[in-house]
């Protein structure tokens, strides 16, 4: 008689992931976190890029980088100038301010520190 077998995937607690299917059977993909949206986004303009350009290089769909850069610009974290395309038309050009760039600094320490964690103390919280 054959066994069955049973398969557990361990998630950490209140983190969503979506199941692939493979050749291979089910593989586990998680989502990106609000922040690490926000930092990919920082990230991707610190040198001064059309939303375009963010959106792919941060793994969105245009619209919802546009929303996502309109609340980082409402809160300070990236400012928008339009550049000059010709006599008629003109472009935004998105940049990270000095507070982006802190919240860019801080996530990453913030990112290196949870990773030199047990997962052991995690549980015990």
């Amino acid at each position: 008689m054959a066994e069955s077998s049973t398969q557990t995937l361990d998630i950490p607690k209140g983190q969503s992931c979506k199941f692939l299917k493979s050749g291979k059977g089910l593989k586990k993909r998680t989502y990106r976190s609000y922040f690490e949206i926000i930092f990919n986004i920082l990230r991707n303009a610190t040198d001064g890029k059309i939303i375009s350009v963010i959106a792919r290089e941060s793994n969105l769909s245009h619209y919802p980088a546009k929303n996502y850069v309109q609340w980082l610009q409402a809160n300070g974290l990236v400012k928008v100038r339009r550049e000059p395309l010709n006599k008629t038309q003109s472009y935004a050009v998105i940049s990270t301010t000095t507070a982006g760039i802190e919240f860019i600094e801080t996530f990453e320490k913030l990112c290196s520190m949870l990773q030199n964690t047990e997962p052991a103390i995690i549980e015990q919280i």
